[in-house]
């Protein structure tokens, strides 16, 4: 088992790359007071758009200053907590929501399943973007409220992946066996059925992280997210947009962070779908 383990684990490059990438900004998030080598909110005007150290800028500043004289790569570092954490949070929540009605319907069906059915087709009837703007100039803006916005639409899809999960395990002989044994629906669903789905999950929730983030970092730059003074990578993006002929670096840095950090979950998420998904494991199972 063990060699199984290890043919596994090396035969996926893709895995590999995506954790690295990933535990990269989430130690830089962790970290973010002992990494950042200045206050992110701290400016200086008279060192306003200094440029990177390599075009000549000072040392002090290694990606160069923004418009209000602030250190960028402090603002990148601390950036990776607050977008980070929007991801997170949102993918978290919409998991768990979306988990828990899944099984409910999956299992019980009925005019619940209808009923849950029903909503799911409203809220994907809007494009996400257009639905995150609605409900923060419902609420307003801010954090919290973004995290609401993203998470509101996006248990959606875990409840439609794990309610078909549920109607296909509900029929195997294992469930079967539970209930000869005298189990609950409600203790085969938490102590049978999720563990066997719960990889389907996983690989979802990593891959709406990525998703996520770039819709709280497009809100940000429309200036319904995150606001100022807080770092956040899209608010940077639209900071810097005035000043691309003459301070590219103001928003390609935290363009870059975001396009690496995305790259890096879904290569993960394909990395777990390959490491976790019995169907890899064992050659036998159709795909």
């Amino acid at each position: 088992m063990g060699v199984r383990l290890k043919d596994r684990l090396g035969a996926g490059p893709t895995l590999v790359v995506g954790a690295v990438v990933v535990a990269i900004f989430a130690l830089d998030a962790l970290l973010a007071p002992l990494v950042a080598p200045h206050d992110p909110l701290h400016g200086e005007l008279a060192r306003r758009l200094l440029p990177p150290v390599w075009m000549g800028g000072s040392a002090d500043y290694l990606l160069g200053t923004d418009g209000l004289g602030r250190d960028v790569l402090s603002r990148l570092v601390w950036g990776a907590r607050v977008s980070f954490g929007l991801g997170l949070a949102g993918a978290a929540i919409a998991a768990g929501v979306g988990t828990a009605l899944g099984m409910v319907a999956g299992w019980w069906e009925g005019w619940l399943d209808g009923l849950l059915g029903r909503l799911a087709d409203f809220l994907l009837a809007f494009p996400m973007l257009i639905f995150a703007i609605g409900v923060i100039t419902a609420l307003g803006s801010g954090f919290w409220n973004l995290i609401l916005a993203l998470s509101l639409k996006s248990w959606v899809e875990f409840m439609r992946l794990v309610r078909g999960q549920v109607l296909a395990h509900k029929q195997l002989v294992y469930v079967d066996a539970a209930h000869a044994l005298g189990r609950s629906g409600a203790g085969i669903l938490a102590w049978e059925i999720l563990p066997n789905i719960f990889h389907g999950v996983l690989v979802l929730a990593t891959l709406r992280v990525g998703y996520l983030i770039i819709a709280a970092a497009s809100l940000s730059f429309l200036g319904l997210g995150v606001q100022p003074p807080t770092p956040e990578w899209g608010a940077m993006v639209n900071d810097g947009r005035n000043f691309m002929l003459s301070a590219w670096w103001l928003s390609t840095f935290p363009g870059l962070a975001i396009v690496v950090l995305v790259l890096g979950l879904n290569l993960l998420s394909e990395g777990l779908h390959e490491l976790l998904d019995p169907r890899f494991r064992d050659p036998g199972i159709p795909r």
